[in-house]
């Protein structure tokens, strides 16, 4: 698998930040390309490194067992901590990844010093539950309290679906204004990489980071909101793991995943009296 340069597109309104992806053989229904679109108005907070389009697409090669020649500029401590990550991987889940090479043409950190915190927000329990924890009222250390949230088009809401994704961008935005959180709309193909490759669970975890690295000028933290707690994480393999998430960060961007000690009842209890989800709430399955 080749990772070609990453390259960015203005179009009606948006910025596209795409990469060719070239297969080392032909696969049924494989894309040719990984894009993300976000708002022109975002373009700043875009950056050309590979870091993004290797993590979302890092499955894909794993999955077929094609070694991965990075075209672009990587993360030096993304590049050292990849290797124990997809070690993480085939180890929880033998059946559907097996390690792979990776030759990088280039390392290098990225030239920027990025403020922001942000998180994936679906309006499901569990981002709740991550921003609640990391308000000002709840989070005293203003470096960890969230300011940003990406809700994503083209994962658990399909392109198909663009009328109810706007409805609830809208309600969602207008809920985020409230307590000071910027909301960023984000479209993406991502799905069509593992999807009817592996099981959801299988595949979520590394294109869910890779939605916070496009924004990599953005944010020097990210929270991936846990989907599975610790107890179940003895029985289950998922891709978004407590203990594997942050061997994805790179050298401005540190990758957290956040929730897994409580169990998801437990959440519901702390956020039961809140108000936004009281009139958000939307389960994503």
């Amino acid at each position: 698998m080749i990772i070609h340069q990453p390259e960015i597109t203005l179009r009606d309104g948006y910025a596209i930040l795409w990469s060719r992806i070239e297969m080392a053989k032909q696969r049924a229904n494989m894309p040719r390309y990984l894009w993300y679109r976000v708002p022109e108005r975002c373009l700043p907070y875009l950056s050309t490194q590979s870091d993004a389009h290797l993590v979302g697409s890092l499955i894909a090669g794993m999955h077929y067992g094609e070694d991965i020649q990075v075209r672009g500029t990587t993360s030096p401590r993304l590049a050292y901590h990849l290797d124990e990550y997809q070690f993480i991987l085939n180890f929880r889940m033998p059946n559907a990844v097996r390690r792979v090479s990776i030759q990088y043409e280039h390392l290098a950190p990225l030239a920027a010093n990025p403020t922001a915190v942000g998180t994936t927000f679906s309006g499901g329990i569990d981002s709740l539950f991550t921003i609640w924890k990391h308000l000002p009222e709840n989070q005293s250390n203003p470096n960890y309290q969230v300011t940003h949230g990406i809700f994503i088009r083209g994962f658990d809401i399909l392109h198909s679906e663009n009328e109810n994704y706007q409805q609830l961008f809208k309600q969602y935005t207008k809920q985020a204004d409230r307590i000071g959180l910027e909301l960023i709309e984000l479209d993406t193909n991502m799905l069509s990489i593992g999807h009817t490759r592996v099981q959801l669970n299988e595949f979520y975890g590394p294109f869910i980071v890779s939605t916070g690295l496009v924004l990599s000028q953005l944010f020097r933290r990210f929270y991936i909101p846990s989907s599975g707690d610790y107890h179940m994480l003895q029985h289950t393999a998922y891709s978004a793991d407590p203990l594997a998430d942050g061997f994805l960060s790179t050298d401005t961007m540190e990758i957290i995943h956040h929730g897994s000690t409580s169990y998801r009842v437990e959440k519901v209890e702390q956020i039961a009296n809140w108000d936004i989800p009281q009139k958000t709430l939307w389960v994503c399955l």
